[in-house]
């Protein structure tokens, strides 16, 4: 297996996220976890939920934030994914890992909105892949822009976008939304 040494490394920081106390890893503990669900066009990466040649598809994560700054304006927030990364390297060998940091704007009728930036990481093959014919792994990265509406702190829509760069393939697009839920706020 390819990604078997950074997902193992990546497990024992997942692992190390699950104990009610301070790790060595990662001194600071979720404030919220985020269940993500939506869709997206994705003219790299393949999805393995969709027939070849199939240009996106459902896309979904179980992701960990973390409280960095809260003042009267708002919060910043840190988004660790969590599920996507370790069931892809173990199902399918593959990496999808996109973390990114959000500002979320003072809470005002509990309406509130935010703007994100992050990374996008890819290792696997293209979207003109299956699972059964698979193409040829390449690495791929690029910034992630988000914006955001959460309601009560609780119920969230989103939209992303990804411009992918690769030095073994073509460049593309990433554009998604999602429905989220957060939960487990302290």
């Amino acid at each position: 297996m390819k990604l078997f040494k950074p997902f193992l490394i990546y497990l024992l920081l997942f692992i190390s996220l699950l104990f009610p106390t301070k790790t060595f890893c990662f001194p600071l503990q979720p404030e919220m976890v985020r269940v993500v669900f939506g869709a997206r066009y994705d003219d790299v990466r393949m999805c393995v939920a969709t027939p070849k040649d199939t240009k996106g598809g459902p896309a979904g994560d179980i992701a960990f934030n973390y409280s960095l700054k809260r003042n009267d304006n708002g919060e910043l927030l840190f988004t660790l994914p969590v599920f996507r990364p370790v069931f892809f390297a173990l199902s399918f060998d593959m990496l999808q890992f996109e973390p990114d940091i959000t500002w979320i704007s003072q809470k005002n009728n509990n309406w509130n909105w935010g703007i994100g930036f992050g990374s996008t990481f890819h290792y696997g093959p293209d979207y003109k892949s299956d699972k059964k014919d698979r193409g040829e792994d390449f690495w791929a990265f690029g910034p992630k822009l988000l914006f955001l509406v959460n309601y009560n702190e609780k119920y969230c829509l989103s939209t992303y976008c990804s411009p992918l760069f690769s030095n073994d393939y073509r460049h593309g697009n990433v554009i998604g939304f999602s429905f989220e839920y957060w939960f487990l706020k302290k």
